[in-house]
């Protein structure tokens, strides 16, 4: 009899990096991601840190560095990385309302990043996963305890809209962990949670989440439940059989990050006249475009004005799911995550507070 699910790291990413620094340097870390050259991306990171990541972008850095460190099978790199991250995040979560809506108006690329709640989110996630590539299932339990305590407070102080699009599959996860952990009754709780989750965004619950929800009610004795859970989501016999042995969960990370750029408006007053210009620009072209209109504004008028909004773009990408076949039989991934519909979401919310 199948006691647990067992939790194996197999990870098959396609995750590209994008952010506020330069275009050029961040298309090479994305080619030699996509390459599988890890170590050559984070050479490059750690050479280009003074130009690329100053000060007020050292999350972004212990992100970056965290997450190739994770996709080269370097776990505790990884994880010290990540703990950076989530230690930086704390100090530098002490905005107000109203210092952030007037960080928006001036423009966002000057003040130190704080993170958005769908990657401090993902920090824990990527924390429990090193930890159980490691084999240290009660440390990964640790992580998955701080991502529910770190979920309680952003709901107690006001969740992002962001979250509607993390949570899910965050809850999913930590039921896996919980169940590899033989923690039955918290992974039971957190496979109800997660197709809540679901269900609150209007989205379909994965399957295995659904055959994970029933084999937990089982075992806790719910029959009722599992019942329930059969016929509302017409679960087949075949998929709720328990043929024993251990089971493998692949997570597959997949697809480029939206690319940050930044809107700017222009506003030129001369004599008697007022000269406006909207522009979309990003990283290096960014930097030149500036200068160079500064300057030419600067021959025609007497007072310039400057007003800049971060957006998002999504590059894009064919890839919808992996397919696995072991013994004869074919299966396919489930996406659990939108982690770019969460980046654009977290940004809207932000910026109409």
């Amino acid at each position: 009899m199948k006691n647990r699910r067992k939790l194996y790291l197999t990870a098959a990413a396609l995750f590209v990096f994008y952010g506020c620094a330069g275009k050029n340097f961040y298309t090479k870390i994305n080619a030699d991601t996509a390459s599988g050259r890890y170590a050559a991306a984070l050479k490059d990171i750690e050479a280009n840190r003074r130009e690329y990541y100053p000060s007020r972008d050292s999350l972004l850095y212990f992100l970056d560095t965290g997450m190739l460190s994770h996709l080269a099978g370097q776990y505790k790199e990884s994880n010290a990385a990540f703990e950076k991250a989530k230690r930086l995040a704390e100090e530098l979560y002490t905005k107000s309302l109203s210092a952030e809506g007037a960080s928006l108006l001036i423009n966002d690329s000057q003040k130190a990043y704080d993170g958005e709640d769908y990657e401090i989110a993902m920090i824990y996630l990527l924390k429990a996963l090193n930890y159980a590539a490691m084999g240290e299932e009660n440390s990964a339990m640790v992580e998955i305890r701080q991502l529910d305590h770190f979920f309680k407070t952003t709901g107690i102080n006001g969740s992002s809209a962001g979250e509607d699009e993390i949570k899910p599959g965050a809850l999913y996860f930590s039921g896996i962990v919980r169940e590899s952990a033989g923690d039955i009754n918290g992974a039971l709780i957190d496979y109800k949670n997660a197709i809540a989750a679901f269900e609150k965004k209007s989205a379909v619950p994965p399957r295995g989440l659904i055959r994970g929800c029933h084999a937990a009610s089982l075992k806790m004795g719910f029959r009722d439940d599992a019942d329930r859970l059969k016929k509302k989501y017409d679960l087949k016999q075949n998929e709720i059989e328990d043929h024993g042995g251990e089971e493998i969960i692949l997570v597959h990370i997949n697809g480029p990050a939206p690319i940050k750029t930044g809107r700017r408006i222009d506003i030129a007053f001369g004599e008697g006249w007022a000269y406006a210009q909207s522009i979309k620009t990003s990283g290096d072209d960014q930097k030149q475009f500036a200068a160079a209109n500064a300057a030419a504004r600067g021959f025609a008028s007497k007072k310039t004005f400057s007003v800049s909004f971060p957006e998002y773009t999504q590059p894009p990408y064919n890839c919808a799911y992996l397919t696995v076949e072991t013994e004869g039989k074919i299966y396919e991934t489930e996406k659990t995550s939108d982690i770019s519909a969460a980046a654009v979401k977290c940004l809207k919310d932000r910026i109409n507070r």
